[in-house]
């Protein structure tokens, strides 16, 4: 990415955490554009899941959801994990297309594996009300990088 990213490498897989995003704790990825929120799953939380075999939208576009409310399930090989709002707002837009083509969330998990976009409540000029609950990039780097220690072949950083 021109923007710049973190790559972490734990194991047998290497993940990239962009600069120009912000990060929930749980692993989501949330890029703001003129006041709407995109929002994604991270790499190291695709990795990590393994292959994802279905995508199960909880949302439509047009509903209010409240923080934390689940918007996506997603059926892993590993696991099953709920993608929780990470603020409260109203869905714009399902990228239902995951749907049919689930593998696109692994191969372009920052770019065409985005799960929604979102126009949270009380954003604020700029989105700094927002941008308080979140994560930049340093600091989820920080906490992949201290999750991964828990890891059994720990990790390194570029």
């Amino acid at each position: 990415m021109s923007v710049g990213e973190y790559r972490v490498k734990f194991g047998k897989y290497e993940v990239t955490i962009p600069h120009d995003l912000f990060y929930t704790e749980n692993h989501l990825w949330l890029k703001p554009v003129n006041g709407i929120l995109r929002i994604g799953v991270t790499d190291p939380q695709v990795k990590l899941l393994g292959g994802i075999i279905v995508v199960d939208f909880q949302v439509a576009e047009g509903e209010k959801v409240a923080k934390e409310d689940v918007c996506v399930v997603l059926e892993a090989y590993k696991t099953t994990s709920n993608l929780e709002s990470p603020l409260p707002g109203k869905i714009l837009n399902v990228n239902e297309q995951l749907s049919k083509k689930t593998r696109t969330v692994e191969t372009d998990p920052y770019n065409e594996g985005w799960f929604l976009t979102l126009e949270p409540e009380n954003a604020g000029p700029g989105m700094e009300e927002c941008k308080k609950s979140l994560l930049d990039a340093h600091a989820y780097h920080a906490l992949i990088l201290k999750e991964a220690e828990g890891w059994a072949t720990g990790a390194q950083t570029q």
